[in-house]
């Protein structure tokens, strides 16, 4: 009895941990592409035509690279030219996280890395992703993005700043989003926004990978909206990477854009760009079940 119930309790747990990393909507990376391509690979296979395709800037070359090895290995989006960007549909947002029949909440993720940081205010249209999907307040708009650059404009003092129903806040902390430089991410940083109506709170976080290949996600800081309403369906796409203004930040490389719908954690988070921590979980429920039914058939 004592071994049937470690081994539920083991199930138990791996389903609890899996759990916690909500539901998948859309996941984008640009491993099906070459240096002349203009979509987008759907990981997720929830995708049609409108999801996933480039909006591509007069100026822009080479939109996809393989020189700095992307988080997973394949290509990654060059975003370094005014108005280049990744435009996804918002039709499952709009069904299951938006309006009375969806979740109220939402997690965004997205790897980064050569940031551009100039000198100037930020337009406050722009940001890493964009999206008018409240029902009050300017359009109703939300974002994460860049607050006012600093003095040195050096991305290892970047101030964030998130765009909530229509109203900007920007953190007073500043976050490190230069390139890592140890671990074998060749650089590349996590940054993420979660929000829930349920608190009307957003969650701002960033990850960085050490010497020993393991992720740290840090808390940037949470604000929650006043007198909110609710979030409803998308009045436009949803956008990654920037906006349509020209001559604005952020302008980075780019890869594996995710939305949730359901609030991560910090572990679920981390299990980002490390995928091996849901492997071990897998593998540990696996474990458990061959346990299990050899138990039974002695």
């Amino acid at each position: 009895m004592m071994k049937r119930t470690l081994i539920l309790s083991f199930l138990a747990m791996g389903a609890a941990s899996l759990a916690s990393g909500q539901v998948l909507i859309y996941q984008y990376d640009f491993d099906a592409n070459d240096a002349e391509g203009t979509t987008v690979n759907d990981v997720s296979g929830f995708g049609t035509a409108i999801n996933g395709t480039m909006r591509v800037s007069s100026t822009a070359t080479d939109l996809f690279a393989d020189a700095i090895p992307s988080p997973d290995g394949g290509f990654y989006g060059n975003f370094t030219a005014d108005r280049s960007n990744l435009i996804f549909g918002n039709s499952k947002y709009n069904s299951e996280i938006a309006g009375s029949g969806g979740s109220g909440a939402f997690t965004v993720t997205m790897m980064l890395r050569d940031l551009q940081v100039t000198t100037g205010s930020r337009d406050p249209h722009d940001r890493a992703f964009f999206a008018e999907s409240f029902s009050g307040g300017q359009g109703g708009s939300m974002g994460l993005g860049l607050g006012n650059a600093n003095s040195s404009n050096n991305p290892s003092e970047t101030h964030l700043a998130l765009r909530l129903n229509g109203n900007d806040y920007t953190f007073a902390d500043t976050v490190d989003l230069s390139n890592a430089t140890t671990g074998d991410s060749d650089g590349w940083i996590l940054l993420a926004m979660t929000f829930s109506v349920a608190d009307d709170t957003a969650r701002v976080y960033t990850g960085r990978e050490f010497t020993d290949n393991s992720w740290t996600i840090s808390e940037v800081g949470s604000v929650t909206v006043a007198a909110s309403t609710s979030l409803t369906s998308a009045a436009r796409d949803m956008i990654f990477g920037g906006f349509q203004h020209a001559n604005v930040n952020p302008l980075a490389n780019y890869d594996d854009f995710r939305l949730y719908d359901g609030v991560l954690d910090t572990d679920a988070l981390s299990a980002i760009p490390e995928p091996s921590t849901y492997a071990a979980l897998f593998g540990l429920l696996a474990i458990g079940f061959v346990a299990w039914r050899r138990r039974r058939r002695a």
